[in-house]
């Protein structure tokens, strides 16, 4: 993952497993100021590894920033709905105060082939690229179910 200031961690469901790995090796936190993790899941209870999610907050403070989203009932203080979505009206970027950029974002996403799709969409209209071997970009993605 090339350099950044804002690193994205983008997941649903059991995709989130992969990024909290990443989060407790203690690395990202060496090459990235900001930390956004953002976990899409239908219903609340499926909101995994809080207490491990807490422990970021605690050690990292305003450093590093959590977003739930729950899709098919109202969860406290879960945003309502999908990822993409939120991305493209804004409300994401609104939530945790940060905006997608070329120039100082790097957006991992993981999960559900349609989320990866859509979401690789919406950041590439709002400017961002997909990185590829032979081109740095911002956006990495793997499909996990």
């Amino acid at each position: 993952v090339p350099a950044g200031r804002d690193l994205w961690l983008l997941s649903t469901g059991t995709a989130i497993g992969p990024f909290l790995s990443m989060l407790a090796d203690g690395e990202a936190f060496n090459r990235f100021e900001n930390l956004v993790l953002v976990h899409g899941v239908r219903k609340g209870e499926e909101l995994s590894y809080q207490d491990l999610i807490t422990s970021f907050a605690e050690q990292y403070g305003a450093r590093f920033r959590y977003v739930p989203f729950v899709s098919r009932e109202p969860w406290p203080d879960a945003m309502a709905g999908r990822i993409p979505a939120a991305i493209a009206n804004g409300q994401l970027q609104d939530r945790v105060g940060l905006e997608f950029s070329p120039e100082l974002s790097q957006v991992l996403i993981c999960g559900n082939p349609e989320m990866v799709k859509e979401t690789q969409q919406t950041l590439l209209a709002q400017g961002l690229a997909k990185n590829l071997r032979r081109a740095p970009g911002n956006i990495s993605a793997e499909n996990y179910w």
